[in-house]
């Protein structure tokens, strides 16, 4: 049975439950010292421990990248400059690189997104304000639980949630 899929105050609303969706920042782990990476792991693994499995839904998308993509991981190594020992100009030949190198081939990446669900009987106005309480409620406890990690979340709003469900949902 299909049920109807609508769009309200950047909220899915779809048969009895509302849904936040947010974008996970990617996380180049590689760029990391070692140290900080098993830290990042083991927080992790304790922040996803945390969720009840009724929660939430991660979904992966691949698609091709494009130069634009590569700001964010440029911008990885800006946030470890004092600790690192590389020079600038190495830095800039890498990157060079990478653009020539995604201008040229189809180059996947990988983008995750975080679903977060509440159940309520949306058709009653008084309770979709109560299941919006408590779907705020949740994101926040969620939100600092994988922004502690390290991890950025950001809401898909607007026309960007108009796309995402478009490419999530078959007509």
């Amino acid at each position: 049975m299909n049920y109807p899929l609508s769009i309200k105050n950047n909220l899915i609303i779809y048969f009895k439950s509302i849904i936040a969706v947010y974008e996970l920042d990617p996380v180049d782990l590689f760029i990391l010292p070692e140290g900080d990476q098993e830290i990042f792991i083991k927080d992790m693994g304790n922040t996803l421990n945390s969720i009840k499995d009724s929660e939430i839904q991660i979904i992966m998308r691949t698609r091709n990248a494009l130069p634009e993509d590569l700001n964010t991981h440029l911008n990885t190594f800006n946030k470890f400059e004092e600790d690192m020992t590389i020079n600038k100009t190495l830095i800039q030949k890498y990157s060079e690189d990478l653009t020539e190198l995604i201008s040229k081939n189809i180059i996947p990446i990988k983008e995750y997104f975080l679903l977060i669900k509440q159940n309520c009987e949306v058709s009653k106005s008084e309770q979709l304000t109560k299941g919006i309480n408590s779907l705020e409620r949740k994101v926040s406890r969620i939100f600092n639980n994988i922004n502690s990690t390290g991890i950025g979340l950001k809401q898909i709003t607007g026309k960007d949630l108009d796309k995402f469900l478009i490419t999530f949902t078959r007509s």
